[in-house]
């Protein structure tokens, strides 16, 4: 949203401005910018007029020491509802949405601590509802001392009756407006701090706008952490005067013999303080690598549990073990992770009266035990496969390669090829134009020399007459 134009400490209330508007869907970005400009009589009448007594909110939450904003809103019922920047449920863009929010360098120009909008199409008519408790800079860019709050109304209609009345309620009060000569009803009260930088006495302001509170959210099932979601329309609860509605009522509004049109559908944003919910959008993630055969832990078991497999008389901690550790027991050629079981995991086995971890285990640790076949799951035909497939990619990566490499090369010589010519070209040329205006120089000269002796012959010829008509004269 551009503030330039915004005067510290007044409510603003423009209609009609003729800027143009689509009531959009809920995927849509419902808070359009446009430049604040003229205060016109509205709902608030007078400029600097406070808003009503009962037009408040109740507490504004610290101004973060990061991003320079308050921390949250509250409103009458104890709702307080945090500055929503990154999640889906969120209407803040993050210039880069792959990074995390940072300030100022990947920040949101505006985001919402709450925000609802209602619209209606029908026949020819278009309306939009827009409500917030927003955040934003005067500049449109995120920037330390130009954070601004306020508390937003909207009502956008096209399609009316030129010059015609029209009575319009929504949540938190009527207001009756007149359509322009275009049939357009375009109104917007915002009130909050403008005059920046603000600081924690002047955000209050943003308390005292055409949003009394409490907050507007879903009459049930929100996303935990939220009040709702502003990609999908609900029905909502949270009205002060019970109007959970956006109605227009005006001469054959809804066609003809039906003065009034209404919906109490609601797109609905608000992240509740403090919540930890993970962004409900899920992370991708790589699927594992399929494996042909069985994972030792989803092999058949028996019965009875390692836990409670028979033990004999002998606790697991106390049975004779002889001079070798567990860990060192000689294996022969197979690894442990893969010594046959037939249907009982290793870890599984029956072990009689001592206990598996405890059992004899000769002299050779298993670190060191002969290990003739592989420990690896896959297949040896498999990894060859797979070996011979990367050896044909890699060859077939080279051959482009080559390809490519060629095809620059070759580029390159026919450029290097061109450019020559050109120059052959340009060099001829200027000898050309060199010996053109050699030759146009000589014309010049010898012109010049004709006209040189001419003009002498014509002086001779002249002073000769001069000297016979005073001889004359003489005599």
């Amino acid at each position: 949203m551009s503030n330039k134009n915004l005067i510290a400490l007044r409510p603003k209330v423009h209609t009609n401005s003729h800027s143009s508007f689509r009531a959009g869907s809920p995927l849509s970005r419902r808070f359009a910018k446009g430049t604040l400009t003229t205060l016109v009589a509205g709902m608030m009448l007078a400029s600097g007029m406070a808003a009503p007594a009962n037009a408040a909110l109740s507490q504004t939450g610290p101004v973060d020491p990061v991003h320079g904003f308050p921390t949250w809103y509250s409103d009458q019922n104890g709702l307080q509802l945090e500055l929503c920047l990154e999640s889906a449920l969120c209407l803040a863009a993050l210039p880069d949405p792959s990074l995390p929010v940072s300030f100022p360098g990947n920040f949101p120009d505006e985001a919402f601590w709450w925000a609802a909008d209602a619209s209606i199409e029908s026949g020819g008519i278009s309306a939009s509802l827009v409500m917030a408790q927003e955040a934003a800079f005067t500049n449109e860019v995120a920037e330390a001392g130009q954070q601004t709050a306020f508390s937003r109304l909207r009502i956008r209609v096209s399609g009316l009756v030129a010059g015609a009345v029209y009575t319009i309620t929504h949540p938190y009060g009527t207001v009756t407006l007149t359509a322009d000569p275009t049939g357009v009803i375009n109104y917007t009260a915002d009130y909050g701090c403008f005059d920046t930088p603000c600081n924690q006495t002047t955000y209050d302001r943003a308390l005292n706008g055409p949003i009394p509170g409490p907050f507007l959210q879903w009459d049930e099932g929100a996303p935990t952490g939220y009040i709702g979601d502003p990609e999908v329309e609900h029905t909502v609860t949270g009205s002060p005067t019970g109007n959970n509605f956006f109605q227009i009522e005006g001469p054959g509004i809804g066609g003809e013999g039906v003065n009034s049109l209404k919906t109490d559908l609601f797109a609905v944003q608000g992240k509740i303080l403090g919540s930890t919910v993970p962004d409900p959008t899920p992370t991708p993630v790589d699927p594992p690598d399929p494996v042909d055969e069985e994972p030792v832990d989803d092999a058949p078991v028996d019965d009875v549990p390692v836990d409670d497999a028979p033990v004999g008389d002998v606790p697991v901690d106390d049975a004779p073990v002889g001079d070798v550790p567990v860990d060192d027991a000689p294996v022969g050629d197979v690894p442990v992770d893969d010594a046959p079981v037939g249907d009982v995991p290793v870890d599984d086995a029956p072990v009689g009266d001592v206990p598996v971890d405890d059992a004899p285990v000769g002299d050779v640790p298993v670190d060191d035990a002969p290990v003739d076949t592989p420990v690896v799951d896959v297949p040896a035909d498999e990894v060859a496969e797979e070996a011979a497939k990367a050896a044909e990619k890699a060859a077939k990566d080279a051959a482009k390669v080559a390809e490519e490499t060629a095809k620059a090369q070759e580029k390159a010589t026919k450029d290097a090829a061109k450019a020559m010519e050109e120059t052959v070209k340009a060099q001829e040329k200027a000898t050309k134009d060199a010996a053109k205006v050699a030759e146009e120089t000589a014309k010049a000269q010898e012109k010049a020399s004709k006209d040189a002796a001419k003009a002498a012959e014509r002086a001779a010829k002249d002073a000769a007459k001069a000297t016979a008509d005073a001889a004359r004269v003489a005599a």
